[in-house]
């Protein structure tokens, strides 16, 4: 009886792994217009992040909150990483409460293809945030998020439905963001915009709190 118990246990939890796997989407060429198409006069964020990227996981914890006090906000997050590694990339996801959220993952080996079609700026650096008004303006963030910077976006875009682009001045990061460690980072210089930028072993590129960039989108 034991034994029937247990490997029921064990069938259960590979099918919930299978599922949350599944429910990760192919991040192709085209992706990042279907992300937009779907969401025509509505505010988002995109985020993209990677297992391998130390700070994107304060980014997700923080967005779990900001989502779980404000249920209506749309967040889209992109992981850099594999598909071969979508049952982790879900297992993360459920750990900081954004399993609702939809999720996607790089499915093309010529990663700078995708990172192109999405921004053009856009080098690699992570986290990178992509915070989108109803008429889909964008302002890109490459750094870590603060509570404050993100809870204000929420309440003029979601929480109150404003239309107009808030700008978000890099000034209201500067309090929130003290100079610390680069963690499991191994920073190799400057690159790009004055960013203090380092790359993780699977050559992702990351950014620390101290080095943040904000642009418009064009």
């Amino acid at each position: 009886m034991k034994r029937w118990i247990a490997a029921g246990f064990w069938l259960a939890m590979a099918c919930t792994r299978a599922f949350a796997a599944d429910d990760i989407k192919p991040f192709v060429r085209g992706s990042v217009r279907e992300i937009a198409a779907v969401r025509q006069g509505r505010p988002y964020i995109l985020g993209f992040w990677s297992l391998s990227c130390t700070h994107c996981r304060e980014d997700l914890s923080l967005l779990g909150k900001v989502r779980r006090k404000f249920p209506k906000l749309d967040v889209v997050l992109v992981s850099t990483d594999t598909p071969a590694e979508a049952a982790e990339i879900a297992r993360v996801l459920r750990q900081e409460s954004l399993q609702g959220a939809e999720s996607w993952v790089f499915a093309d080996s010529f990663s700078e293809r995708l990172r192109f079609e999405v921004d053009r700026q856009w080098h690699g650096e992570l986290p990178r945030t992509y915070f989108y008004d109803v008429d889909h303006h964008a302002l890109a963030i490459s750094g870590t998020l603060n509570s404050r910077l993100l809870t204000h976006w929420v309440q003029q875009h979601v929480a109150a439905g404003n239309a107009a682009l808030v700008a978000l001045p890099p000034a209201a990061y500067a309090a929130d963001h003290a100079p610390r460690k680069p963690g499991t980072m191994n920073h190799e210089g400057m690159a790009g915009g004055g960013m203090d930028m380092g790359k993780g072993e699977d050559g992702s590129i990351g950014v620390g709190r101290d080095s943040i960039q904000i642009e418009a989108v064009k």
